[in-house]
């Protein structure tokens, strides 16, 4: 793997945008002491979102117990407790089934059991529990970070790539989160390889492949999964401050992760790490990705609405969102 440096620290105050400075409503103090509080939230948030993965993958592998599989949701609610009990001793006691397993086992917070599978469980409660748009919305934003990919939100990305032209070629490619497969509230599939497909969609969605193409996680275990995929990976974070600039930057199911204050301060790096000319392609319904476009001099150039397709019996919709800097 060819050198490729990120610098894992928040984009400092001397970095922000003159716009996303006035949109943050903070002086350089303040903005140091929210920095600060987001690292250490940061590894809460990776913890918690490690913590759901586990309790999803032990309730519905089929390959790690032969105990009835349980829907999380059903489990939430106090039901199948026999089954889930059991499921739960399989997954910390038994030899690892298989490479999802292991790894989810590796990334287990130093918790006790009852803990981890009860943060999935007041998710998918507080998920339930929701009754607006602006409540799921907060719900994410404070939720744990998943590494779920999320595969029918490359449509997105497909839907931008196309505003943006055909024929348009890329040099330099930034793919955000890419994450990888480890199960969610919706199933897990044992079949499946862990390491995300995501860098091999997007290339096979690009009119040539760039000669520079680059992903970048929070997470060390997907960067490790990623080892021989067509990508580049290093750790990093959304907000954190990159080197070098690209014609193209990705990130599906990333920034409905940030509060309005996080969303401003990345789309403040994410315009620095824009070459002139240059487009960012996301997923993300909120008008706040407007504002905080324009502050940070990346403004939207499409937002689209799409449709995945029926998904669980009902039709889902998703975002195409295309920023582009200015030549």
């Amino acid at each position: 793997m060819r050198a490729f440096l990120f610098f894992a620290a928040i984009v400092g105050w001397d970095e922000l945008s003159p716009g996303t400075r006035t949109l943050i409503r903070m002086d350089r103090p303040a903005f140091d002491a929210w920095a600060e509080k987001r690292k250490v939230r940061l590894k809460e948030r990776l913890d918690e979102g490690a913590a759901e993965h586990i309790a999803y993958f032990l309730l519905q592998s089929r390959k790690l117990s032969d105990s009835p599989v349980v829907s999380p949701l059903r489990a939430a609610r106090g039901e199948n407790a026999e089954a889930v009990a059991a499921r739960v001793k399989a997954f910390w006691e038994k030899d690892p089934v298989d490479e999802r397993h292991r790894l989810l086992r590796r990334m287990a917070p130093a918790w006790p059991r009852e803990r981890v599978v009860e943060t999935a469980f007041r998710f998918l409660r507080d998920r339930t529990a929701a009754g607006s748009i602006q409540e799921v919305e907060s719900l994410y934003q404070q939720r744990g970070l998943s590494a779920d990919p999320y595969p029918p939100s490359m449509k997105a990305v497909r839907a931008g790539l196309d505003f943006l032209g055909a024929r348009r070629s890329f040099r330099r490619v930034l793919l955000i989160g890419p994450g990888m497969e480890l199960g969610s509230r919706f199933g897990v599939d044992d079949n499946a390889p862990v390491a995300s497909q995501q860098p091999k969609a997007l290339l096979a969605m690009l009119r040539a492949k760039p000669s520079q193409f680059d992903c970048i996680d929070v997470r060390a275990e997907i960067v490790e999964s990623l080892r021989g995929s067509p990508c580049a990976a290093a750790i990093g974070d959304i907000v954190d401050t990159l080197s070098g600039q690209y014609d193209l930057l990705i990130a599906t199911n990333v920034l409905t992760y940030l509060d309005d204050v996080e969303l401003a301060v990345a789309f403040s790096n994410l315009a620095r790490a824009t070459a002139p000319g240059g487009c960012f392609i996301h997923n993300d319904t909120r008008f706040a990705v407007r504002v905080a476009g324009e502050a940070a001099g990346l403004p939207v150039r499409e937002f689209k609405a799409i449709s995945l397709g029926e998904i669980n019996g009902r039709e889902q919709f998703d975002r195409a969102v295309v920023h582009c800097r200015s030549k």
